[in-house]
Formats: C-alpha cells, sequence, structure tokens
C-alpha cells in the first residue's frame, strides 16, 4: 500500500507475502504523512531493492519522521492537527519517534518480513556519515576516507549504488571550499551505501620553527556533498577536521617535509616525501650539511654507511655513530682505522657529512689514537711494535 501526503489509520488489518520493488515498503510505502494503527499483522513482506520489509517512510522534506501512534483497540481516532515535529492528536500525544522507541517497532514488525536494508523500517536519506580510517593524517600522503549513507534509524541504504560524491576542504569550518586540495580520488560513486574516496591533503599556512617544531596557521576541515540519485535531494556531510601532528611525527618515518616556498619556509604548502636510496631521513625537519640550504632535506648517506633502502633505514659495519638532530655523527673508530669526517681527509678541518667513515690503515702503516691520528708509515727496516691506547 501506498500514500502521499494524507493520514493513514490502519486497524486489525493483515499484510501477508507482499512485495515492493523500487525504494521499499514492502507492506506500506508512505510519503510525508502520519500513520496510526493497532491490532496489524504483518509477515512475509519483502522490499527486495530497498529498504523496510514492513514499513517505508519517505519524508526528506522533513527534519524529523512522522510519529508512528498505535492506539490501544478502545481508543477512537479522532482529526489530528497538521505535522509537527512532535505529531499531537486530539487524543493522544506521541513523544517520541518511532525510531527512538523500540516497543512501537517491535508491536509492528512480527516475522518473517526482509528487505535489502532494516527487515521492519526503513526511511529514505537522512544524513551522511563520514568514517576517517586512519587515526594520523600526514601532508600530501594518501588517506581514505567513506562517506556512509543512512536512514533516520541509522541504517546502511544499501539500495544506493548511483549517487556521486564530491570531497572538498574547508577552511576554518566554514562551507568555503579551499584550493589546498589535492588527490585524484575526490569524486566518488556510492557502492551499496558507501563511498570511498583516496585523498590527499595539501595544506597552506605551513611554518617550520626550528628542527623539532612545525605550525600550521588554518585550521582545515573536510566534507562531501552531492544529489541522492533515489529522491533528488542534495546530500551534505557533516565537517570533521583534519588533524595534522606537529614537530618531529608531522611526517612518517623516512619522510621529510618538503615546504614549497623557499628561502623562508613561511607560511607555504608542504607534502611529506620519500627519501630516496642513497639518502635517509630520521627527522622530517632536519637540515642537511654541506648545504646552503636551510630548509628540511633528506641527509645523504655518509662514507661509512649503508642507506641502500632508502627512507629512515641506515646500517653502518664499523664505528659508533650518535644521531643529533636528525644526522649521524661519527663519534670513534676501532682500532687500526682512522676516523674521517672533514673535508681534508681526516678528523681536523671542515666537517663533511658524506666523507664519514672509519677507514682501515693499509699495510705498512699504523696509528695510535684512531679518533684523532693519522695512519702512519712504519721506518724503513724496522719493525715496530704499537701498544693500542684505545
Amino acid at each position: 500500500m501506498s500514500a502521499h501526503e494524507a493520514q493513514v489509520n490502519l486497524m486489525q488489518s493483515v499484510f501477508h507475502s507482499n512485495i515492493a520493488e523500487g525504494l521499499g515498503g514492502g507492506a506500506l510505502h508512505l510519503q510525508n504523512l502520519p500513520l496510526f494503527m493497532f491490532g496489524m499483522d504483518f509477515q512475509d513482506n519483502s522490499a527486495i531493492s530497498g529498504g523496510g520489509g514492513v514499513l517505508f517512510w519517505q519524508s526528506s522534506l522533513f527534519s524529523t519522521l512522522p510519529s508512528l501512534c498505535p492506539p490501544a483497540e478502545t481508543d477512537l481516532i479522532h482529526s489530528c492537527s497538521k505535522y509537527s515535529p512532535s505529531y499531537t492528536c486530539s487524543w493522544r500525544t506521541c513523544t517520541s519517534e518511532i525510531s527512538t522507541d523500540t516497543t512501537k517497532i517491535d508491536s509492528i514488525c512480527q516475522q518473517d518480513n526482509f528487505a535489502l536494508y532494516g527487515s521492519c523500517i526503513a526511511s529514505d536519506y537522512k544524513q551522511l556519515e563520514l568514517l576517517q580510517l586512519q587515526e594520523q593524517i600526514f601532508p600530501g600522503l594518501s588517506f581514505s576516507l567513506i562517506a556512509v549513507k543512512t536512514d533516520a534509524y541509522n541504517q546502511t541504504i544499501l539500495s544506493d549504488s548511483a549517487s556521486v560524491l564530491q570531497a572538498y576542504l574547508s577552511v576554518e569550518n566554514t562551507l568555503e571550499h579551499s584550493v589546498a586540495f589535492i588527490g585524484a580520488g575526490s569524486i566518488a560513486k556510492y557502492t551499496t551505501g558507501k563511498a570511498t574516496f583516496t585523498l590527499s591533503i595539501k595544506a597552506t599556512g605551513w611554518k617550520v620553527t626550528s628542527f623539532s617544531d612545525t605550525a600550521l596557521g588554518r585550521k582545515f576541515f573536510i566534507g562531501v556533498e552531492g544529489s541522492d540519485s533515489q529522491t533528488g535531494n542534495t546530500m551534505r556531510s557533516n565537517l570533521i577536521r583534519v588533524e595534522f601532528l606537529n614537530g618531529i611525527s608531522i611526517c612518517p618515518s623516512g619522510y621529510i617535509l618538503e615546504l614549497d616556498l623557499l628561502p623562508t619556509f613561511a607560511n607555504g604548502t608542504a607534502t611529506c616525501s620519500f627519501c630516496k636510496t642513497g639518502t635517509y631521513s630520521i627527522n622530517p625537519l632536519a637540515n642537511a650539511p654541506d648545504t646552503s640550504n636551510s630548509g628540511p632535506a633528506c641527509i645523504p648517506c655518509p662514507a661509512g654507511g649503508d642507506c641502500s633502502q632508502g627512507g629512515s633505514v641506515v646500517h653502518f659495519e664499523v664505528g659508533d655513530w650518535l644521531a643529533v638532530d636528525g644526522i649521524f655523527y661519527l663519534q670513534s673508530c676501532p682500532r687500526g682505522s682512522q676516523l674521517i669526517n672533514s673535508s681534508t681527509g681526516g678528523s681536523v678541518g671542515l666537517f663533511s657529512n658524506v666523507l664519514q667513515q672509519c677507514r682501515q690503515c693499509p699495510s705498512g702503516k699504523y696509528i695510535i689514537n684512531p679518533n684523532m691520528d693519522e695512519c702512519q708509515g712504519c721506518s724503513a727496516g724496522k719493525n715496530n711494535v704499537v701498544i693500542p691506547l684505545y
């Protein structure tokens, strides 16, 4: 049974083995109207491709659903006032919607009713809910976002596989759309009531204040919107805050925060970039030595290290190394080796990151202090005995 914008009164009626097509309502499909009933029997009704095996409300024009009032058998149905959020009858007031009153739902559902969603009661579109699939979002890196289309009873509307949604970035929690949004996955189509976006955000307003601190000058929010293919109404989600961490947690391990504005690195856009083979990053804000650039950069691998995997993976087979402000420094070398960390080829002079290594003294040479001395040649015709002091 289908009714549109009129009051429906049902008393001691039987609805068995009915099948609905389209939006749904195996037994009843009601649009923008109240329903009063008692003594009903609903069994084996179905809405195979829609919602509500027993009852489907179509009432997107209202902020709440019409009330469902099941009067006692001794009650008489009288004329009622026009629709209001709490539907009031001259003989009874429904103080809660059926969506919040499980007793009312149980009173009409009975058994063996089926629908694609909401085996008993369902409605058309009520809200879009955004589900963020990961706790942290990194600048410029992809993340997933799911928009779920639900009815007034928080049931996913599985019948929608046609509506298309557009994701957008909002500035300071307004409906103003921002151009700081990137990523080819900002448009998604529903599949059984869910739309999955693959997004990346390159927000503006970044500033690096030190080796361990960053600042983002504005707040950003994500929302999605589109047209409901089933009703033609506009769907718009709530806005959720884009949460970036600050400091050395701004990017994943092995990445650097690459900013667009040189040389100030203030109030620009930023992206987390992975450090390629031959470089490393253990602090996304670290400056590279041996260069005049003052912004975050991947650190070139020192001669005594192995950075063949890139990212944050560095292997040192010889020497003791210490990480300071995101850079590995060679501290000491084993006996018989010379510490190299300067452009002069030794340990004295202008520091060179890429030359850092422990160099084994060749045959015919020796060293007393591997961290300060140089390899020296043995005197001709003499056998030198070196007592290691370190």
